[in-house]
């Protein structure tokens, strides 16, 4: 089903980063705005606040890339030759036209190589993450064999239809880079085949009830490795040579680099921040100037020059005008929170290299009270004895917004439902105040003195905010953290829709 409105994954990216992946929809050939904010309720004795941590750190601890989504399109449609969104069949077709009068674009072709080694990847993962999820409820294990056996099916076409038109590409009219991308897109949907094979068999194999579906994977399982080496590709597992293997996670990478990059949206940043920074800032200067040019004449006035209490009145007014320089900026920010902008970025399409979007991103350390109200219901949607009189979270408030052409992006990309966003945030500095990881706890059984090891867990609320116009989401997640990291995510239960 057709994205409809912005969605957003909360999870772990290894131990020491938060990542969020939002997917915005762009299907309809209009001009799309979104808005993230996301709040973070830290405790004080963290001091994650304003003047220990500030917006610039949380913005270098920030990281966000920008790109298509990749196509939704069944394995079974890819083989099909009459599909026309099918990226095989749009490759046929060019290579059909190679000879005739038809303009023969080289860089679609390459692109379409890559948007298939693409599709491939996420349709495996996806069938695979259904049959996982699916096994904590009660699924139908005739079900699942008969995907698994669909999901080995579709895959040998696939592979096969995939390798006829490699041959294709020996066509003395292409250029060798075209064939050599071809060699690719071979060498990675193979890797991708046995990874995504083996996980598969690591799911099903766990559970008696599918034996038959693991029965189904195993001969399977190596075949893939096989082919890579008869073709003399170093991109197999050899227990015996650990250099090779070596090799094989790093040609992985770059396989999976090279064929991903064709998504990605180049991102140029924006002068817009600079330029709204330097009027806040020369507003707020010529007002605490005022006042140091005001004080000085005051002092001439009342005091004798160069004596000393017209010495102190003009140090003193140096020392507010500074002071007044920085509240008055704040203030400003408070009171026109549109023009204050701390990161903006114009979005590039991949395809036609045109200007398809921008953004702009603020960071505001608040306390509870200027919150909105509906952001502090979520908060304390469950009870929190006390809370009143505990001393107050620190409030980090992140606002995105980003606006995207879909017009000129379904120009280029006929087959584009959403554009996905992926934000990481790196915690280690929230990591610093925290006490040992782990606490060694006392107990009685029967009539011994025993112990257990307890991990010293820190809670951080979080609540995302999803906004397409009036439709707004709202998600309320508490992340568990030890000195040594994020242990893990938990959905609050708040889930709420308007």
């Amino acid at each position: 089903m057709p994205l409809q409105n912005p969605k957003c994954e909360v999870r772990t990216h290894g131990n020491r980063q938060l990542e969020l992946k939002i997917w915005y929809p762009v299907r309809s050939p209009t001009r799309h705005c979104y808005d993230l904010n996301i709040f973070f309720f830290t405790p004080s004795y963290l001091q994650i606040d304003g003047r220990r941590y500030g917006v610039d750190s949380f913005l270098e601890d920030l990281r966000a890339n920008t790109r298509l989504s990749t196509p939704t399109i069944p394995l079974s449609r890819v083989v099909d030759p009459t599909f026309e969104l099918s990226p095989l069949t749009r490759i046929n077709n060019m290579l059909d036209a190679i000879g005739s009068r038809d303009a023969f674009d080289q860089n679609r072709l390459l692109n379409e190589l890559r948007t298939l080694v693409n599709v491939y990847r996420v349709e495996l993962r996806s069938v695979r993450r259904l049959i996982r999820d699916g096994l904590n409820k009660a699924t139908d294990p005739d079900a699942v064999v008969a995907m698994v056996r669909n999901q080995i099916d579709d895959s040998e076409r696939l592979l096969a239809a995939m390798r006829e038109t490699g041959r294709r590409f020996l066509d003395p009219h292409l250029p060798g880079y075209l064939r050599t991308a071809m060699e690719w897109t071979d060498e990675s949907m193979s890797l991708t085949t046995e990874i995504e094979r083996f996980k598969l068999y690591h799911v099903v194999s766990k559970r008696a009830s599918l034996a038959e579906a693991a029965e189904l994977l195993e001969p399977y399982l190596d075949r893939e490795r096989a082919y890579r080496r008869k073709r003399r590709l170093a991109s197999w597992v050899n227990p015996k040579d650990d250099m090779q293997n070596e090799e094989l996670l790093y040609r992985e990478s770059t396989l999976k680099k090279w064929s991903q990059s064709v998504m990605y949206m180049s991102r140029e940043r924006s002068a817009e921040v600079a330029g709204v920074g330097h009027v806040l800032a020369g507003i707020a200067a010529a007002a605490a100037m005022s006042f140091a040019i005001v004080a000085t004449l005051l002092a001439q006035r009342f005091f004798a020059s160069y004596s000393v209490p017209w010495a102190l009145l003009i140090v003193v007014s140096y020392i507010f005008k500074d002071r007044i320089k920085v509240i008055l900026r704040g203030v400003l920010a408070r009171l026109l929170p549109g023009l204050v902008i701390d990161d903006a970025g114009r979005l590039y399409d991949p395809a036609s290299g045109k200007r398809a979007g921008k953004t702009r991103s603020d960071v505001r350390f608040r306390s509870a009270k200027e919150l909105p109200r509906r952001i502090t219901d979520v908060r304390n949607s469950y009870p929190r004895p006390f809370s009143s009189i505990l001393p107050p979270e620190n409030v980090i408030h992140y606002h995105r917004r980003i606006r995207l052409n879909g017009r000129l992006l379904q120009k280029s990309h006929s087959r584009l439902e959403s554009v996905t966003e992926i934000l990481r945030l790196k915690l280690d500095t929230w990591l610093e105040e925290m006490d040992t990881p782990e606490n060694t706890l006392f107990y009685v059984s029967g009539k011994k003195i025993k112990s257990v090891t307890a991990a010293r867990v820190y809670h951080v609320n979080m609540i995302v905010s999803l906004a397409n116009g009036d439709n707004v989401s709202l998600r309320h997640y508490r992340l568990i953290l030890t000195r040594e990291g994020l242990r893990r995510i938990e959905p609050v239960g708040v889930k709420l829709d308007a």
